[in-house]
């Protein structure tokens, strides 16, 4: 007893998709007589066991044969609907393989445009962070420059009270009143340059918090519909603005 699938040869590519279509070549034996066929379709009802003489035994029936008049043409006509049937599985599964190219080839530019729509957002999340320390380091220079204008401005205070005193003995220490007025005059002439620098500093602080809020909401709106997100501003990346007086 012989596997009938052992003695045909698939070509085109079928392979075991054709023992699915065909459930003779699946389950079915080359048997030597009709007698031994009989007997293991009775021992094997869902098996098929074919003849020499064409004749296909499966469980308690026969079919087949080959009589004189008939058996060349019904082979003939069984072997025309089967090369019919093989040229329809050929065509579908050429379609199924463009299909399946066309497929591929969707899911690789999908693909891409996934990684590139990470790379932006990774991006996105990188410059937000550098804008939040850049502006955390504008907040904490603002406020080093208000408590040196804090301090210029009690040592102000206290050359003016010294000043007032020394006027009340000008006569007697005119040397150190002048001493004192020049230190006066700078005092208020750094507090005066001091004051323009904080109040551009606080105008860059605004325009950064802007910047800011803008770049968290792009974020966002990348995140939520995988939009690209603008390219944040240059006004982070210059230098900081160097102070004089000491600052």
């Amino acid at each position: 007893m012989t596997p009938l699938k052992d003695s045909i040869k698939v070509l085109n590519g079928f392979g075991r998709s054709l023992e699915e279509i065909l459930p003779k070549l699946r389950n079915g034996y080359l048997v030597e007589s009709s007698g031994l066929a009989q007997q293991l379709a009775a021992s094997f009802p869902s098996a098929y066991f074919l003849t020499p003489e064409g004749e296909c035994f499966h469980n308690a029936t026969v079919t087949g044969g080959k009589p004189a008049s008939e058996g060349p043409l019904a082979l003939k006509r069984e072997l025309r609907e089967t090369e019919t049937r093989q040229a329809k599985l050929e065509t579908g599964v050429a379609q199924a393989e463009a299909e399946a190219a066309a497929l591929t080839t969707t899911i690789e530019e999908l693909t891409q445009k996934l990684e590139t729509r990470s790379e932006e957002r990774r991006q996105a999340e990188s410059d937000t962070a550098n804008q939040g320390a850049a502006l955390k380091q504008m907040e904490s220079e603002a406020q080093r420059i208000e408590r040196r204008i804090e301090d210029w401005m009690a040592q102000a205070a206290r050359n003016k009270d010294a000043r007032e005193t020394k006027r009340s003995g000008i006569e007697k220490n005119r040397e150190e009143a002048v001493r004192l007025e020049a230190e006066h005059a700078q005092a208020e002439a750094a507090l005066d340059e001091l004051q323009v620098q904080l109040a551009m500093l606080r105008q860059k602080r605004e325009g950064l918090q802007q910047q800011a809020a803008q770049l968290t909401a792009e974020l966002a709106g990348l995140k939520n519909a995988g939009g690209a997100p603008k390219q944040p501003s240059n006004a982070l990346t210059g230098s900081m603005p160097t102070w004089s007086a000491g600052c």
